[in-house]
């Protein structure tokens, strides 16, 4: 027969009983009564079908058969604890990941955020710079920093080390599919969308058409302003203008991504605190 398909109480109570050879040792060392103990071991010999122990005037013996299962069944409670201590560092460790990935998106979201405000600038210096072009305005020093953020932009730098040292373990390693796969879709999917969109048509575009007209139309003041090189002249120009207008929906484009992405981000926060929780 095979032990592990018998009860585990009995077999812990056989066990007590076995080293002790007595009864009495074993319901103190079990916390119940001697009789428990005498029935758990009676159903276990009814179940195998041999006597685990003889009853003699001078107390219990193990029989041959009760031998080899007292080692057996030492063995079998051993190697179940050394399992369950296993599994306790594993779940500690998938703990301890999570929490720095939790962290991780507690970053990106700090970056997103700096993002949105960095865009939402730059729509506003668009919309001072056009107004200006619209309304044929002299120019002022102020103009300087909206020039530049109409030239400017930039990537959020989203954190993805705790992701990357899942992947390197074996993503599995989280037990709940469910956020698993929600965390494997925001890094592999979301995350990635965003910078490639980003990086391919902010970039692109820019190396196309932005640096070769301001770099032929703006001289830099300082480290965050461009002045134009001949105002009125750019202030007319239509191409100045369509560029104007181009980048603005861009832009906007872009907060409404970045604004996705943050809900998508908070909902795996939300789901990690959960996990853990629970």
């Amino acid at each position: 027969m095979d032990i592990r398909k018998l009860p585990l109480p009995a077999l812990q109570t056989f066990l007590y009983a076995g080293r002790c050879l007595s009864f009495t040792k074993a319901s103190e060392e079990l916390f119940v009564t001697q009789g428990a103990v005498s029935q758990q071991i009676l159903k276990l010999e009814q179940q195998l079908g041999f006597k685990l122990f003889e009853r003699l005037p001078q107390g219990l013996m193990l029989t041959e058969q009760g031998q080899i299962l007292l080692v057996m069944v030492g063995i079998l409670l051993a190697l179940q604890v050394s399992n369950l201590n296993e599994e306790r560092k594993f779940v500690e460790k998938e703990r301890i990941l999570l929490i720095q990935l939790k962290n991780n998106l507690d970053d990106n979201l700090s970056q997103l955020d700096n993002s949105f405000t960095m865009y939402e600038n730059k729509i506003n210096s668009i919309k001072i710079v056009t107004q200006h072009a619209e309304q044929e305005l002299p120019y002022n020093d102020v103009l300087s920093k909206h020039f530049f953020g109409t030239f400017s932009e930039g990537v959020p730098n989203l954190t993805s080390s705790t992701y990357e040292t899942f992947k390197s373990i074996g993503l599995d390693f989280i037990k709940s599919a469910i956020l698993r796969e929600q965390i494997i879709n925001l890094y592999e999917l979301t995350y990635s969308k965003l910078l490639v969109n980003m990086n391919d048509i902010l970039n692109n575009w820019e190396t196309q058409m932005i640096v070769p007209y301001y770099s032929s139309n703006f001289s830099f003041n300082g480290s965050d302003g461009l002045m134009p090189n001949q105002y009125d002249k750019v202030m007319k120009d239509q191409k100045f203008k369509n560029i104007l207008s181009a980048r603005n929906s861009l832009f906007l484009n872009v907060l409404n991504d970045i604004t996705g992405i943050k809900i998508e981000t908070q909902k795996v926060i939300n789901q990690i605190d959960n996990y853990l929780n629970n």
